[in-house]
């Protein structure tokens, strides 16, 4: 029987490696700005080196390498940035934290310096009720001096950290700024690979017009691309395929084709739904039909690998360990901010083969994560996934993880609405309350007081309070309610106009929050027939 186009015999994977040609895509290429120097070095040196030659990039690659290249070089300035003020991802902005700690113990200390001077001055008289002797309140006093010294040297040493900390982060973002400018690695690029011509843009048309068919029927490659894109962008991969097509054609010969793009868009999946290291068969079957040549895909990790094997290349085991590494931590990082941005929307996540989010296997990615998990291995991603807050029992965030998120949210905010905040409370932080931590419920009741000036209740009447709340802001603001009325209509009071409405026609819901108004608003509220006796 014939050897089949679907597999790859050693003996013709042998003939690939010493007579193919290589083709890299962008995904392979952008990969070496995560490498150390002597990754980099031994790959040029000792792989490049080798294939010298036969290493080609198409004008598609070339494009997306370019358009991608600074913001790959740059990505760790988000890193540095973030250490200072949180970007609102589940870590970060520490020193704010650390500020707004100080800020809130040194405000305490002045509320409680407040309490002990009324204490004594209605305590002094020893002629009147209520007396007490004063020894112990003067000793409190002085250890409170003590304290608040103590809060300026911790004040001092925080700015001393702060100052050295963001002239550091400075000396980083310069260096990757100057990287970004002068860039070795896209120099060298130019030494070992042949560049290949775009398209016409009458022939780029004729493929978008294939495209459209191709992605309706989900055939590979670039269809996963297509809720994500816009424009030519999302028939970047087909654009890319189509090229190496031709190239291999006109070169007659067969290609390796190296991607770190792991979508199923290029690879077979196994029966579990997990990527395989085969290309899709519609794929092998198209290149062979078109070009009559084989091809087969490598990650940059395989490819060093079979280097070793078929050419003598002589990289290090410790040196291929090392990418390997890096490129799993790249890509579960990339599946760990989509898990985020999942979360963050709400979504009813789930960790099953069948779930998708924003077109990718984000169900396919938790499942695998969690068989590996128990088999031993993956343990440092389920603990990230576990920090985000994923609960794969509950398939959402966890109340716990919710809560802190609430909690970043509000510390980042420089001018936060109290009413959307009030409103995130009440449906979501507040009714799971008996879930969360005494430290977590803690941490959110100081930091709503440093931003807010006042006390989070937690129980029904605060949802009352908030409530009122939002019905005074209402009556007091001219641009919504230039009459200044307590009730008006519900276009103009929204969500408001039910609540109010049902407390202007009972007088007992009236009466519970009575006590909430000042005497002039109190005859207001008469005046527009609320039931007040």
């Amino acid at each position: 029987m014939e050897d089949s186009i679907f597999r790859l015999t050693e003996e013709e994977e042998k003939e690939l490696f010493e007579k193919g040609h290589i083709v890299f895509d962008s995904s392979a290429l952008l990969s070496f700005y995560g490498y150390t120097e002597r990754i980099s070095e031994e790959y040029f040196n000792k792989v490049f080196e080798t294939l010298k030659g036969r290493l080609w990039l198409p004008a598609q690659v070339i494009y997306e390498f370019e358009k991608n290249r600074e913001k790959v070089i740059t990505k760790p300035k988000g890193a540095y940035l973030n250490l200072s003020k949180s970007n609102g991802t589940t870590d970060g902005g520490y020193l704010e934290s650390i500020q707004n700690g100080i800020d809130l113990i040194r405000k305490n200390t002045k509320s409680i310096q407040g309490q002990i001077k009324t204490l004594a001055e209605r305590t002094i008289k020893d002629d009147k009720h209520p007396h007490i002797g004063q020894k112990n309140i003067g000793e409190f006093k002085d250890i409170l001096k003590t304290f608040e010294s103590n809060i300026e040297i911790l004040n001092e040493g925080y700015d001393n950290l702060l100052n050295d900390t963001q002239n550091q982060i400075e000396e980083k973002i310069k260096e990757l700024d100057e990287k970004s400018l002068s860039d070795n690695f896209r120099e060298r690029l130019d030494k070992y690979f042949e560049h290949g011509k775009p398209y016409s843009y009458e022939k780029m048309l004729e493929i978008i017009k294939e495209g459209r068919f191709r992605y309706e029927n989900e055939i590979p490659p670039g269809y996963e691309d297509e809720k994500k894109k816009i424009g030519f962008q999302k028939y970047g991969d087909l654009l890319l395929w189509f090229q190496i097509i031709d190239y291999a054609k006109d070169k007659n010969k067969p290609i390796i084709f190296v991607t770190n793009d792991v979508k199923v868009d290029w690879w077979q999946q196994d029966g579990d739904g997990q990527t395989s290291d085969t290309p899709r068969h519609e794929l092998l079957f198209e290149f062979k039909d078109k070009s009559k040549q084989k091809v087969w895909f490598y990650t940059i990790d395989r490819l060093i690998f079979k280097s070793n094997k078929y050419l003598d290349t002589e990289v290090s085991d410790e040196i291929i360990e090392e990418i390997q590494n890096v490129n799993i931590s790249n890509i579960d990082q990339e599946w760990l901010e989509l898990l985020q941005d999942a979360l963050d929307n709400e979504e009813d996540v789930r960790a099953n083969h069948r779930y998708k989010y924003k077109g990718k296997a984000l169900g396919t990615w938790l499942t695998g994560t969690a068989q590996r998990n128990k088999e031993g291995k993956k343990l440092e991603i389920s603990a990230e996934i576990k920090e985000i807050g994923f609960d794969y029992n509950l398939r959402k965030r966890t109340p716990e993880a919710s809560t802190k998120r609430f909690i970043r949210q509000l510390i980042s905010d420089e001018d936060p609405l109290k009413v959307n905040y009030q409103n995130w409370f009440n449906s979501v932080i507040a009714p799971k309350k008996d879930d969360l931590s005494v430290g977590t419920i803690e941490h959110l009741n100081q930091v709503w007081e440093l931003k807010f000036d006042e006390e989070r209740y937690w129980d029904i009447p605060s949802k009352i309070k908030d409530r009122v709340d939002d019905w005074k802001e209402f009556r007091y603001d001219s641009k919504d309610n230039p009459r200044g009325k307590w009730s008006t209509n519900d276009r103009e009071m929204g969500d408001l106009y039910t609540w109010v409405l049902k407390r202007k026609k009972y007088s007992d819901k009236m009466e519970l929050i009575l006590e909430r108004f000042s005497p002039q608003e109190i005859e207001e509220l008469k005046a527009e027939g609320f039931p007040i006796e």
